[in-house]
């Protein structure tokens, strides 16, 4: 390739990054986070090791016999926020494997990680960050590597998603999935106002085929998010609320200007509900475990191991 090449398709590359990142700047703001997690569970990146095998990058902390959670980070990348929150929940006890989708571990990038999950990629961007009731091209690696992951743990696994990644644990249920927490699901948002708009606004960010698998599945969840984040607006989550029943649990959490809620802007009573709920799913504690704040159609709620139910 010749230099005057390399460099159109470079300065093309940057362009595009700068766009996405100019015409969604409000979640790029919104997950730098404040330092949440990173007070709470402080400590080095070389806690983590690399685990092979999995088709991607990927990182575990805790003991590798523990029960699994695979983590799926925010838009800033595999960056000290979601490594805090996985230190944490390794040591809740379980072992805790951390995908990078895209940039550099341990390194936020948010003009890069925009543009790398929304705009490029060979083959296309990894996630369908505008278009309504559209499969992010991210889930085919994804599936086979909570397979890998169930494989090693000897069972079924949790999966977190936060921010771009939200939604994605409930089309991962096919894939050895019995528990999985939806933090902030931001999919689809608009490419000019950076927020869900319009149709967007209800819109669960699942292609038509993950969505019925979904909906198929028995496995209770818990979705979570601030009640005054316009990035994953309350009209999303009554959606969800309303679709799957009482399958999911909510949490709707106060406060202006917050959208990491598990991270960047983790909520003590949300963070020990996911905890409570993904140990009992996961068969650590038998349950019941009544939630400090999560609530089942409106009511307070606890997690039994055959699901959600009132209290």
């Amino acid at each position: 390739m010749s230099p005057s090449a390399f460099k159109g398709i470079f300065e093309r590359r940057r362009f595009l990054q700068i766009l996405a990142t100019a015409a969604a700047g409000p979640v790029a703001a919104a997950c730098v986070g404040h330092h949440a997690a990173t007070h709470l569970c402080p400590g080095p990146h070389s806690d983590f090791e690399p685990v092979d095998g999995l088709g991607m990058d990927v990182w575990r902390i805790g003991d590798p016999k523990r029960p699994a959670i695979v983590l799926l980070h925010e838009l800033p990348g595999l960056y000290d926020e979601d490594l805090a929150l996985a230190r944490c929940l390794a040591r809740q006890g379980f072992s805790v494997y951390a995908p990078k989708l895209f940039g550099r571990f341990g390194y936020r990038n948010d003009v890069g990680g925009l543009a790398d999950a929304c705009v490029l990629g060979t083959g296309g961007p990894l996630f369908a960050c505008y278009a309504l009731s559209t499969r992010s091209r991210v889930l085919d690696a994804l599936e086979p590597l909570c397979d890998g992951v169930a494989r090693i743990a000897g069972g079924s696994i949790g999966v977190i998603g936060m921010c771009l990644t939200g939604i994605l644990p409930l089309a991962l249920l096919p894939n050895h999935v019995t528990a999985a927490v939806l933090c902030q699901p931001t999919l689809p948002f608009s490419r000019t106002k950076g927020r869900p708009d319009g149709a967007q606004v209800t819109d669960l960010g699942l292609g038509p085929a993950d969505y019925q698998d979904a909906l198929d599945s028995r496995v209770p969840f818990l979705a979570m998010h601030y009640g005054r984040d316009p990035l994953s607006p309350v009209a999303r989550i009554c959606t969800l609320a309303s679709r799957f029943g009482s399958r999911v649990a909510v949490i709707e959490l106060p406060g202006k200007g917050k959208h990491s809620s598990l991270a960047g802007d983790l909520d003590p009573d949300g963070f020990a509900d996911a905890v409570s709920y993904l140990k009992v799913r996961l068969t650590v504690e038998p349950g019941p475990v009544r939630m400090r704040a999560a609530q089942l159609m409106g009511k307070p709620c606890e997690i039994t191991a055959q699901g959600w139910r009132e209290v």
